[in-house]
């Protein structure tokens, strides 16, 4: 079996430009031609801003938070009325184990 000899840890960038990633050697993976991974960062704080501010146009002027909160937690009560012993049964074991949230504490997180 022929020994293995390690590669020249010597990087050989061949820069004749802006440094871009086609001058410098990097090659399709992101990485140089030493095999460092290139810094890759982007900022999404706008596309964010404007992904909200779209969101409330689609809302409307009508839309209102707090009434749309209590409408869920009406729904959320009516959810687990009425329900027979077994389905009362497994209700109680699913809030005992912090799987759903109590009566009293609808939004609490286990």
């Amino acid at each position: 079996m022929t020994p293995h000899t390690p590669p020249d840890p010597t990087p050989h960038h061949h820069t004749t430009g802006t440094g871009t990633g086609a001058d410098n050697g990097a090659g399709a993976d992101g990485a140089g031609a030493s095999g460092e991974l290139t810094d890759f960062t982007i900022d999404l704080t706008p596309h964010e801003t404007l992904r909200r501010a779209h969101m409330m146009q689609a809302l409307g002027d009508h839309w209102n938070p707090t009434e749309t909160l209590h409408t869920e937690e009406t729904a959320h009560t009516l959810l687990y009325t009425q329900l027979d012993p077994h389905q009362q049964h497994l209700y109680n074991t699913l809030t005992t184990a912090g799987i759903l949230p109590t009566q009293e504490h609808p939004h609490a997180a286990p």
